[in-house]
């Protein structure tokens, strides 16, 4: 829970469809999409700290869904994260989480050029708003350590309703002018809104 990133964006090549996200041969990425799992972070945990020095709003105690975690730099600033415990709340099951700033799945995923990265989330939230979906891109450096190198991505709109987005990130070889080789998923809503159900696919190219 005590990673930071520093985040830069680029343009992507995305490809917007409404059509189921499962595609042959793929690979889902991404655990516990639902939020049903959860965790609670001590308090003596550093994240506290860091939110507040971005006046960044935590419950507490603090309940997270297992698996994902927040990137606390950048627009995290003045942001907010709550785990909402509540069927009638969520799209389905008993639980969805509101994110203003960054909900990211801290899992590095080696990819090559021609692959797509296919994804199936919902949203709502109490006014019309951009919700995006982020890959933060890695490269290695001369160590063989990854290195951020910029994001690819596409923005949604998120209403009063459940709406479901989805959408294919077609992989470059390059990013930045630097090789591409991982990346991490991650959503972000500058304005705030309600997640769930996130499905991440990755499909290898032949």
């Amino acid at each position: 829970m005590k990673r930071n990133l520093l985040i830069a964006s680029v343009s992507a090549l995305v490809l917007f469809s409404v059509l189921p996200v499962a595609s042959f041969g793929a690979e889902p990425i991404v655990k516990n999409g639902d939020f049903e799992e959860t965790v609670t972070i001590p308090e003596k945990d550093s994240i506290f700290k860091l939110a507040s020095n971005i006046n960044f709003k935590l419950e507490t105690p603090l309940v997270m869904p297992a698996s994902w975690t927040l990137n606390l730099v950048g627009s995290a600033k003045d942001g907010e994260f709550r785990l909402i415990q509540d069927k009638s709340q969520s799209q389905s099951g008993n639980n969805c989480v509101f994110i203003r700033g960054h909900l990211m799945y801290p899992v590095k995923v080696d990819v090559k050029e021609g692959d797509e990265i296919d994804v199936s989330f919902y949203s709502r939230s109490q006014e019309k708003t951009d919700i995006s979906f982020f890959l933060y891109c890695y490269t290695k450096n001369e160590q063989g350590a990854a290195k951020n190198i910029g994001s690819l991505t596409f923005t949604a709109k998120s209403d009063k309703d459940w709406m479901k987005h989805t959408g294919k990130i077609k992989i470059p070889a390059e990013v930045t002018g630097k090789k591409l080789n991982s990346v991490i998923v991650a959503l972000t809503s500058r304005n705030g809104s309600y997640i769930d159900n996130i499905e991440v696919m990755h499909v290898k190219a032949e």
